[in-house]
């Protein structure tokens, strides 16, 4: 029994496109994974310094009294489920592969309004009212 070259060719062939595939897919796959948790990483990173800045700007309208007024932008992560202004507190949670995580920055001013709750990029505007609360609206 004589084998044909071709068929012996496209026999080895596959057998390295076989190798090949198995090397590759789990490598593609850690690849994947790890950017993935790297942009979880750096969304929250963004979030902690948003939120950061929307607390001292609102310390900083508080102490030049009203009608001082200052925008802001707020980067909103992706998985973004929750978001409030408390009486001092800027407060958001995220839902990450690790399971959820609240971030919160905390402002010596009296807050009053809302934040966006989907994921994206905002300005939000933070204004002393007469009444001594700084009111926050996107």
């Amino acid at each position: 029994m004589k084998l044909s070259p071709t068929g012996q060719a496209s026999m080895e062939y596959m057998m390295i496109m076989i190798i090949a595939m198995l090397i590759l897919v789990p490598l593609i796959s850690v690849v994947y994974s790890q950017t993935s948790r790297s942009r979880e990483d750096m969304g929250q990173a963004a979030l902690r310094d948003s939120l950061r800045g929307l607390a001292d700007s609102a310390d900083m309208v508080q102490s030049q009294g009203y009608p001082a007024k200052i925008t802001r932008s707020l980067h909103l992560p992706q998985g973004t489920s929750y978001t409030n202004v408390t009486e001092n507190h800027f407060i958001v949670r995220v839902e990450s592969s690790v399971g959820p995580n609240d971030f919160s920055a905390m402002s010596s001013a009296n807050l009053t309004g809302d934040l966006p709750d989907s994921s994206g990029s905002y300005r939000i505007s933070l204004k002393m009212e007469e009444d001594g609360v700084v009111n926050v609206t996107f």
